[in-house]
C-alpha cells in the first residue's frame, strides 16, 4: 500500500522498509531519484540545492536516492527499490553544499543512509517543515533555469506536485515590494572581505542555556584549530542538544550535552564511529538509537565514553588501546519484565518422552544486514565442530552424571523435520540425546539458529535448551537444584551467544551490532496431553526450591526474564547476571519475596 504523507515515508525508511514506497506517486513531499547527484558537476550540484530549497519553501519532504520510477499518465510512480553503491555517496558533501548554496540555513536538514548490503543502499535527504518566518529559501548560483550556474545570481524554487516551480520576476517583485514597504529599502551594498576566522555560526549559538559551557568545552579541547567551526547552530537531540563542527586537527567533531551532565566532545574516529552506529537515522535521531554521550571516562590508554538516553539503552563507546577500532557495548542490565512469550520451539516431546523440565536461553543478536544472510555448508560444519565442546554439552553431561547416568557424550545430530526440526538456508537445528538405561531420552540438549525475516524475527535468534526427563532417573531426589539452574542458564547463554552463531560468522563478537544483544532466560515445568487434555507439572515437583523460602505467588509453572549484555562478556560477568536475573524472577514471578541476590546458596 502506498504511503500517504512524508511522515509515513520517514517511518518506512527508518524501519528499513523502503519497499513500502513502491506504488507511491512522486508529489509535493516525495522526490525519488534513480542515481546519486553528481556533485562534482555544476548542474547536478545546483539541482540538489534547488530540490532541497523547493521542499523547504513548501511543507518539507523527503528525497530518496535509490528508487526507480515509471510513467503513469502525467505522474511518476515508484516501482522498484534500486540501491546505489555506497562508494558514490559522501553525505558530508551533500550537507555542506546545501549549507553553502541555500539561504537561510535549512533547520534540521539531514541526510541518512539505509544499508541494504555492505556495498549498496539508499540515501535519504530529509527536509523538515520550516518556520514561515524563515521563508523564502533562496538558491544561490541560479537564475531560475535548470542550466544556470552563476554564483552572482539567486532564485526561489517551490515544490509543485512532482516538479519544481521557480518564482517569476513578477512574483519576486511582489514579495520584495511587500518587504520593502514594511521595512524600507535595503542598505547600500558594502563589500567587505570575509574573515575566515569568523564563522557564520558561533560555538554554542542556538541555545543560550548551553552556550557558555559549549564554548568552555570547545576551548578546553583545543578550540577551532582542533575542532573547526560549527556547521550550524545547536539543535535538539533526544534528551539533550548537539552541535556539529567542521573539524580541525582532531577531525570532524560534535559537542553534546544533556541535563545534569557536562558537555562531551566526540572527535575524529570516535565521532565517525558514533555516526556509523546510527547510520540508519538522521542526525536529529542519532540519540534515538545509541543515545547521547554523557561522560568521557577515558584514561591515558583506554578510552570509554558513556552513552545514555537512546532506544538501545545505556551503552559505551570503547577503544581498548590507541589506534584500535572503536566498539559499542551495552551496559549489562536485567529487565524485570517477564519474558514468557518467546517462540516455544522445545515445547513437547513424543508421547511418553515429554520432558519434566525445560531450561532454555534465547539470544537475540541485532546484527546489521543479517536479513540478507544465509546459512551455508561451511557454517554448518563450524557449528557441528563446536557443539561437542560447547558449554551446553558440558552442562548436559554434568546434570546426567550427577544423577547416575554415565555414558559417553553422544554425537550431535541434525534435527530432521520428522523429529520436529526445521532446516533451511535461514534455519539450523541440532540436538544431542543422552539416553537412560532403558534407552529413552534422559537429558536432551538442543541448539537452533534462525535468521531474521523482517516480521516474526527482527534479529538473529540463537537458542540453546536442555530438556530433562526426571522419570528416566533412578535417584532418590532427581529434582534440579537452584545452583544447577544457574549453571545451566550460564552454559546455555554462552553457547547461544558465541557457539551457535558460528553457523553464520567466524567471530560472533566482532560483528557490528545494530542494538543491544539480549538473552531471554526461560524455565518451565513439563506438560503433556492425556486423552486430548493438557496435564501440567509444577516447578516444585521438578526443582528443589527450598533455599528460596516460602512462595507467596500462585504461579509456579514457568518463569522468564531478559538480560542485556555484550557478546564478549566474561564467564564471571554472565554468571553474576544470571544470579541477579534468577533472583528477580523468583521474587517477582513466583513470589519468593524474601530471597536475596545470593538465592540462599
Amino acid at each position: 500500500m502506498a504511503v500517504r504523507d512524508a511522515d509515513e515515508v520517514r517511518e518506512a525508511l527508518r524501519a528499513g522498509r523502503p519497499e513500502r514506497l513502491i506504488g507511491t506517486r512522486e508529489c509535493a513531499w516525495l522526490d525519488a531519484k534513480g542515481q546519486p547527484y553528481q556533485l562534482d558537476q555544476p548542474r547536478p550540484a545546483a539541482e540538489l540545492a534547488k530540490d532541497v530549497a523547493a521542499l523547504a519553501n513548501m511543507s518539507g519532504g523527503v528525497i530518496v536516492v535509490g528508487l526507480r520510477t515509471r510513467k503513469a499518465g502525467s505522474s511518476e510512480v515508484i516501482d522498484e527499490v534500486r540501491p546505489v553503491p555506497a562508494g558514490l555517496i559522501d553525505r558530508d558533501r551533500y550537507r555542506k553544499l546545501v549549507r553553502e548554496r541555500v539561504f537561510p540555513f535549512v533547520r534540521d536538514f539531514s541526510t541518512w543512509w539505509i544499508a541494504v548490503s555492505d556495498e549498496r543502499g539508499l540515501l535519504v535527504i530529509d527536509v523538515p517543515a520550516q518556520a514561515p518566518k524563515d521563508k523564502p529559501f533562496i538558491v544561490s548560483g541560479s537564475d531560475g533555469t535548470q542550466a544556470a550556474v552563476d554564483a552572482s545570481s539567486a532564485a526561489v524554487p517551490l515544490r509543485d506536485d512532482d516538479g519544481t516551480h521557480w518564482l517569476s520576476g513578477q512574483e519576486l517583485h511582489r514579495l520584495l515590494t511587500g518587504g520593502w514597504n514594511v521595512s524600507g529599502p535595503p542598505a547600500p551594498r558594502v563589500v567587505i572581505a570575509p574573515s575566515p576566522a569568523t564563522p557564520a555560526v558561533a560555538v554554542g549559538e542556538g541555545d543560550p542555556l548551553w552556550a557558555e559551557e559549549f564554548r568552555e568545552a570547545c576551548g578546553s579541547a583545543g578550540g577551532g584549530a582542533a575542532l573547526g567551526v560549527p556547521d550550524g547552530p545547536v539543535t535538539a537531540a533526544g534528551p539533550g542538544v548537539m552541535q556539529q563542527l567542521s573539524g580541525g586537527s582532531r577531525g570532524p567533531a560534535a559537542i553534546f550535552a544533556v541535563p545534569d551532565s557536562k558537555p562531551v566532545i566526540l572527535a575524529g574516529d570516535a565521532w565517525r564511529f558514533f555516526l556509523k552506529q546510527s547510520r540508519d537515522a538522521s542526525p536529529a535521531d542519532y540519540p534515538a538509537l545509541a543515545g547521547l554521550p554523557v561522560a568521557d571516562e577515558s584514561s591515558s590508554r583506554r578510552r570509554v565514553i558513556r552513552l545514555s538516553g537512546g532506544g538501545w539503552g545505556p551503552g559505551e563507546l570503547i577503544q581498548d588501546q590507541p589506534g584500535d577500532t572503536w566498539r559499542w557495548r551495552p551496559v549489562p542490565a536485567v529487565d524485570s519484565t517477564p519474558a514468557l512469550q518467546a517462540d516455544r520451539w522445545s515445547q513437547l516431546g513424543q508421547p511418553g518422552t515429554e520432558p519434566d523440565l525445560v531450561i532454555r536461553v534465547d539470544a537475540f543478536l541485532p546484527w546489521r544486514g543479517a536479513s540478507g544472510w544465509r546459512i551455508e555448508r561451511r557454517g554448518r560444519e563450524r557449528l557441528q565442530a563446536a557443539l561437542p565442546g560447547a558449554a551446553l554439552s558440558r552442562s548436559m553431561m554434568t546434570l546426567a552424571r550427577s544423577r547416575g547416568i554415565g555414558p559417553a557424550q553422544p554425537d550431535w545430530e541434525i534435527l530432521t523435520e520428522r523429529d520436529g526440526g526445521r532446516q533451511s538456508e535461514r534455519t539450523a537445528q541440532y540436538r544431542c540425546v543422552l539416553p537412560a538405561d532403558d534407552g529413552s531420552p534422559a537429558v536432551t540438549a538442543e541448539a537452533r539458529l534462525v535468521l531474521p525475516n523482517g516480521y516474526q524475527y527482527q534479529s538473529v535468534q540463537a537458542s540453546a535448551a536442555l530438556r530433562i526427563r526426571l522419570g528416566a532417573v533412578e535417584a532418590a531426589d532427581p529434582r534440579v537444584s537452584i545452583a544447577e539452574l544457574l549453571d545451566s542458564f550460564a552454559a546455555e547463554w554462552e553457547t547461544a551467544m558465541l557457539d551457535i552463531p558460528l553457523a553464520l560468522v567466524e567471530d560472533p563478537a566482532a560483528v557490528p551490532l545494530g542494538g543491544p544483544p539480549v538473552a531471554e532466560l526461560y524455565v518451565r515445568a513439563g506438560e503433556k496431553y492425556v486423552d486430548g487434555r493438557p496435564e501440567y507439572k509444577e516447578l516444585p515437583q521438578v526443582m528443589d526450591l527450598s533455599p528460596l523460602g516460602k512462595a507467596t505467588g500462585s504461579q509456579l509453572r514457568q518463569g522468564g526474564i531478559s538480560v542485556v549484555a555484550p557478546l564478549e562478556a566474561s564467564s564471571d560477568e554472565r554468571r553474576g547476571l544470571v544470579r541477579q536475573a534468577v533472583a528477580r524472577m523468583t521474587a517477582n514471578q513466583w513470589g519468593f519475596v524474601e530471597v536475596d541476590d545470593d538465592l540462599g546458596l
